[in-house]
């Protein structure tokens, strides 16, 4: 909450400088520690959590970006393979150990998003996926998106 309001009174000054950011850090700090009194809440326990939040998942984000450059070196490795290439595509099923359906729809659209790979079906915690060939669908119930996501999962920041 501090951090927002601190957004907005920045926002609305129109500019930054050292003086209005003390200034609006000590303001929006006394508003939020008055409104922790008035509603028997720690409001700065709720701001600390939120920075959490998004450093997990900006750390899974940047995962998720690397894992689709490697799948995409993958899939170029396997078009541009000189000779005769056997590509055997493979429907595989696996199940979830995420609690939350947020994160298993966010892990579907992970899967998808890696080239060589798609979500077929989601069915709760259950997943269908259509690789290209098998060598991309090996442990897709222990990828990295799993074991990820899995921290989200278990710190609550859903």
């Amino acid at each position: 909450m501090v951090i927002g309001m601190l957004l907005l009174w920045i926002l609305f000054n129109g500019r930054i400088t050292l003086e209005i950011l003390i200034f609006g850090i000590v303001i929006c700090s006394a508003i939020c520690l008055l409104l922790s009194m008035i509603t028997s809440q720690n409001l700065f326990k709720i701001d600390q959590r939120m920075l959490k939040r998004i450093a997990y998942r900006l750390r899974y984000y940047g995962v998720l970006v690397v894992e689709i450059v490697k799948a995409n070196l993958q899939v170029m490795d396997l078009i541009l393979t000189p000779g005769e290439i056997e590509i055997k595509p493979v429907l595989t099923e696996f199940k979830s150990v995420l609690k939350h359906s947020k994160l298993n729809v966010l892990l579907a659209n992970s899967i998808t998003l890696t080239p060589g790979t798609i979500t077929v079906d989601l069915d709760r915690d259950r997943f269908l996926v259509l690789a290209v060939d098998e060598s991309f669908a090996e442990d897709l119930d222990q990828s990295v998106f799993v074991k990820e996501l899995k921290i989200l999962d278990d710190k609550d920041l859903d």
